[in-house]
């Protein structure tokens, strides 16, 4: 294996993008989320436009994915850890999980790649990692 498919990239710098537009009742694959919401953020690359969702629960930061606009899926995703730090960024969409009561989505499980899990649900962010079962 050559070193570039071992290793991730770098979360993008946010600090390149603009402010496209911002959702206050986001959903993740067509399902609302309560509480859930996003930005989205743009970039201008040569005749190419890279994206950027970051997404909110209540007023913590819990997930970004980026790509290209166009372009169906992510290309890379990554999800803030109990530490304060990005996961390593995973290919493609985030991994996640729908929370639900019933027919209802109460939140979301955010699965970071490594097996830790930020869940998000009746107002409360919380992040399990994988040796903390």
């Amino acid at each position: 294996m050559t070193e570039a498919a071992t290793t991730s990239p770098a979360l993008p710098d946010l600090s390149a993008y603009t402010l496209h537009r911002t959702v206050a009742a986001a959903n993740l694959d067509g399902a609302a989320v309560p509480r859930l919401s996003a930005e989205f953020l743009h970039r201008p690359v040569g005749e190419r436009t890279a994206s950027i969702g970051r997404y909110r629960y209540g007023d913590a930061y819990v997930l970004l994915a980026w790509g290209w606009t166009d372009e169906e899926h992510c290309s890379f995703s990554s999800v803030l850890g109990g530490d304060g730090a990005w996961s390593a960024p995973q290919p493609g969409c985030p991994q996640f999980s729908l929370l639900r009561a019933g027919d209802e989505v109460t939140g979301v499980q955010l699965h970071d790649g490594t097996g830790g899990v930020v869940e998000c649900r009746d107002g409360v962010v919380s992040r399990q990692r994988p040796d903390c079962r």
